[in-house]
C-alpha cells in the first residue's frame, strides 16, 4: 500500500510496531482513492461512506471536477 512507507516512518519516529500506527485521517483518504479509482470518482456508501474524518463529501457525489 502507499500508505505503508509513511506509516513505517511514523512508527519508527514513534519507537512501536508498523502494525501500532493507525490513522483516521489516512484509512479516510485510502477509502476515498478506492472510489476516485474503482468507481469513477463516485462517492459510495461503502467506502467514502465510511470516512471517519472526511465526512464534508457527500455520497453518490463526484469527486472530481
Amino acid at each position: 500500500m502507499k500508505n505503508d512507507h509513511f506509516r513505517r516512518k511514523l512508527a519508527d519516529a514513534n519507537q512501536v510496531d508498523v502494525r501500532d500506527v493507525r490513522d483516521a485521517g489516512m484509512a479516510d483518504i485510502n477509502r476515498m482513492r478506492n472510489d476516485i479509482i474503482h468507481h469513477r470518482g463516485l462517492a459510495t456508501k461503502a467506502n467514502t461512506g465510511r470516512c471517519e474524518i472526511f465526512r464534508w463529501l457527500h455520497l453518490a457525489s463526484q469527486s472530481t471536477p
